[in-house]
């Protein structure tokens, strides 16, 4: 497909890609290596958007299983799934969705001894955890290993979402004292899905070279509106 590119033929899958992706932009996405960082509602959302898109390289990282109450909002989530790695079932989707990708299912638990290594040979490392203090462990190994972080989170009926390139450390200033579960409270699936369809805004706009780094985007799905607020 890279290679057809290159002549300006579109493969009929990424037809609808033609006029608002660049070939180059399409060529590099099909070879960009992924870091995914949960397999959950956000995680499994971003992970089917990116690869219907063109990503070509994923690594999935989760160590949970599906259980019934993920059915509301998890994309990958269904009855047949519960019980089951939720890393090991979103790459097998993912490869039904689209064969010729890469993705590689790390079921494992991030923690400061495994993160750097696990995102040092990807480009951009996708925050889709649930835990504040998880996502600001990812962001401090995306700033010490000079990667490029996208943050997304969801809570209820609202999500934030926002891109650094390379990540500075504005969630630990973001969440100084703050603790709480983002994810892990009750949302609505279109909550989730809405965070996605942000995040993968934020991803475009920067792997077309149009935006390096992004606003905090925020978004109230109880009274739809979206605001946009300076980084701390």
């Amino acid at each position: 497909m890279a290679r057809v590119l290159t002549h300006g033929i579109w493969p009929e899958r990424f037809r609808r890609n033609y006029g608002l992706l660049a070939p180059l932009t399409q060529i590099r996405l099909l070879e960009l290596p992924i870091f995914v960082a949960g397999c959950g509602g956000l995680g499994g959302e971003m992970a089917a958007k990116l690869v219907r898109l063109g990503a070509g390289r994923l690594r999935l990282c989760d160590q949970d299983r599906f259980e019934e109450s993920n059915l509301n909002r998890q994309r990958f989530c269904v009855e047949a799934a519960l019980g089951q790695e939720k890393a090991l079932v979103t790459a097998s989707a993912l490869k039904a969705m689209a064969s010729w990708g890469d993705y590689e299912p790390r079921v494992i638990r991030l923690d400061p001894e495994n993160i750097d290594g696990l995102i040092a040979d990807c480009e951009i490392v996708i925050d889709c955890l649930d835990s504040v203090e998880g996502k600001k462990m990812l962001e401090q190994a995306a700033v010490r290993v000079g990667k490029v972080f996208l943050h997304g989170a969801v809570l209820h009926e609202e999500c934030l979402a926002f891109l650094s390139q390379p990540a500075d450390g504005a969630l630990s200033r973001m969440y100084a004292r703050e603790s709480r579960a983002c994810g892990a409270g009750s949302v609505l699936g279109h909550v989730v899905s809405g965070a996605a369809a942000l995040m993968c805004a934020l991803f475009v706009n920067w792997l077309s070279g149009r935006a390096a780094s992004s606003r905090l985007l925020h978004c109230d799905f109880s009274a739809p509106g979206l605001a946009l607020y300076e980084l701390p």
